[in-house]
């Protein structure tokens, strides 16, 4: 479902898997990057989009840690 953490998880590590058969590979912040902006531009409550921008936040989160095997640091991104 749209919106929550795992949703947002999928849709990263998809990212990464068409990387691999892609011509032009779409790095992992350039996503998570355009699923800001997505969200962003839903016509919906604040406090929704505030909702799955912390998700979407999380989500990165996780999938940095998964793949990359650390935290990323707040002034890193």
């Amino acid at each position: 479902m749209f919106g929550t953490v795992q949703y947002f998880i999928n849709s990263l590590k998809s990212t990464i898997m068409i990387n691999h058969s892609a011509e032009r590979a779409c790095s992992l912040q350039e996503e998570f990057e355009s699923i800001k902006y997505e969200i962003a531009a839903l016509s919906i409550e604040k406090a929704t989009i505030n909702h799955y921008l912390n998700n979407a936040e999380k989500a990165y989160s996780i999938v940095r840690q998964d793949v990359i095997g650390w935290e990323e640091k707040e002034d890193e991104h």
